[in-house]
């Protein structure tokens, strides 16, 4: 534990950094290296007026490694809790992260376990006139395994409820283990992530809570019929409160990448990532909201089977009655395929991004989708990119503003570089927007772009640029003044080196319009 206190304007720092021990090692078959040793600590800082800082660093300890047919040892799990604290009348800062020891490896046994990670705090502070907190934790790597007894990554989580008079900044983030991997067996899945942030302010005073989750990386894998881990998921949850000032929350989340896959072994499927309306914010100032979903990439695989890449959703719903100005965007962004020298590549991931937004005062909203790259190959042909679709909508009353902006691109083909061979077509995109006022200005756009396609190496041809149509996929509905745009491009040809390059994607647009309202 470490303090410091002290009183008028000086500034007040501590910082305390807790480790637990690595274990011994453990020889043969039938016995165990030794588990590794948890930590603990605490940290706080006090001024009167002057700046404080308190932050904790808490590492549990890894499991010792198994030789000789011996299991690894567990790696320790670490749960920090309200570790740190402090006060002042001028700038608090805080911070607390936890990290999960690692799993012991060993030779021709069973890996230890990984240890999980948790990071939360429950903080209340009236006096500060700006507070920032940060959480972070870490889930502990899998133990590795030349046999075929790799372990998985382990969890990380943190939980922040943060409460203050001034202004406000919080921000939580965790990323799961990587999943240990295999020489004679398959490779273990990626830890999740889990991170759940809220930010409560009042008065004039601004709160902005942030959120970002990484999935851990799949393990490697060895041999043929054997597949590597899959990367692991991202779960995020953000919310801002306030009075007056202005709010922010934004949620990050990102699938964590498939494992390898060496002399014929599969490669593991990159993580989804789905985020259903999990940013919020509540006061009667101006709210901005963000939401970013990016799947996984898939794991490459020399000769074998690649991963495919993780999907990508982003969908959120808002409806709003107090914030005079709500602002919302919401991005998705595939995950690319993995690639391979001859062997299969895996598919990328679609991207699906979704916002409805319905409030009292002006409401802007900005959509955006993005497919996954296809997966590129040395000795065999690309693979085709993924399909983008977004969609946005705004709706407010009065002489109010609504704007919705959207833009889509399919993914991009991948690469080849075999004689003869082809690289993939890029993918098309689909994008829809419309707004409604009662007699406030509106504007709508879609900007949709077909993926290019692949490039062609060594004689292989390029990939065909994807053909993108946009017919009737804006529309408002007002009394006042109505802007549409609709802005569609086919995907350029894929170039090749002394092959045959790709053709280039036809754009189709087309705008039917009957309005009896619209000044």
């Amino acid at each position: 534990m470490c303090s410091s206190d002290l009183i008028g304007s000086a500034s007040a720092t501590s910082n305390v950094t807790a480790q637990g021990g690595q274990a011994g090692s453990g020889q043969s078959s039938g016995r165990v290296g030794g588990n590794g040793a948890g930590a603990s600590g605490s940290s706080s800082a006090v001024s009167g007026s002057g700046s404080a800082s308190a932050g904790l660093i808490v590492m549990g300890g890894a499991g010792g490694t198994g030789y000789a047919g011996a299991s690894g040892g567990q790696g320790a799990s670490v749960a920090v809790s309200n570790s740190v604290s402090g006060n002042t009348t001028g700038n608090l800062s805080l911070s607390q992260a936890a990290y999960g020891g690692y799993g012991g490896a060993s030779f021709n046994g069973t890996a230890g376990a990984s240890g999980t990670a948790s990071s939360s705090l429950t903080f209340s502070n009236a006096n500060a006139s700006n507070l920032m907190v940060s959480l972070e934790a870490t889930g502990g790597n899998g133990g590795q395994s030349s046999g075929s007894g790799a372990t998985v990554g382990a969890q990380a989580s943190t939980t922040a409820r943060i409460t203050g008079a001034g202004n406000l900044q919080v921000y939580g983030s965790a990323t799961g283990g990587a999943g240990g991997g295999s020489s004679a067996g398959g490779g273990k899945a990626g830890g999740r992530a889990v991170v759940d942030t809220k930010a409560t302010t009042s008065g004039t005073s601004t709160a902005s809570a942030r959120s970002s989750a990484t999935g851990g990386t799949g393990g490697y894998a060895t041999g043929s019929g054997r597949t590597a881990g899959a990367g692991g998921t991202a779960q995020t949850t953000t919310r801002a409160v306030g009075g007056t000032g202005n709010l922010n929350a934004d949620t990050y989340a990102y699938g964590g990448a498939g494992g390898t896959g060496s002399s014929g072994a599969a490669g593991g499927a990159g993580g989804n990532v789905t985020l259903d309306t999990a940013s919020s914010a509540s006061g009667t100032g101006q709210v901005s909201l963000f939401q970013l979903a990016i799947g996984g990439v898939g794991g490459f695989s020399d000769t074998g089977v690649a991963g495919v890449g993780g999907q990508a959703s982003s969908g959120l719903l808002v409806n709003d009655s107090s914030a005079s100005a709500l602002y919302v965007n919401v991005q998705a962004r595939g995950g690319a395929g993995g690639g391979t020298s001859s062997g299969t590549t895996g598919t990328s991931g679609a991207a699906i991004a979704t916002a409805t937004a319905t409030g009292v005062g002006l409401v802007d909203v900005t959509v955006g989708a993005t497919g996954g790259t296809g997966a590129s190959a040395t000795a065999a042909s690309g693979r085709a990119g993924a399909k983008g679709t977004a969609s946005g909508s705004a709706t407010t009353v009065a002489n109010k503003s609504a704007t919705v902006a959207v833009t889509v691109q399919g993914g991009t083909g991948g690469n080849s570089s075999l004689s003869g061979g082809q690289a993939g077509a890029g993918a098309t995109a689909v994008g829809t927007a419309q707004a409604q006022s009662g007699n406030g200005q509106t504007a709508v756009s879609v900007n949709a772009y077909g993926g290019q396609g692949g490039i062609g190496y060594s004689g292989a041809n390029g990939g065909n640029g994807a053909a993108v149509t946009g017919v009737d996929s804006v529309s408002a509905n007002t009394h006042g003044m109505a802007t549409l745009t609709q802005n569609v491009n086919g995907g350029a040809g894929g170039y090749s080196y002394s092959g045959t390059a790709g053709d280039g994607g036809k754009a189709t647009v087309g705008l039917t319009r009957v309005d009896t309202s619209a000044t």
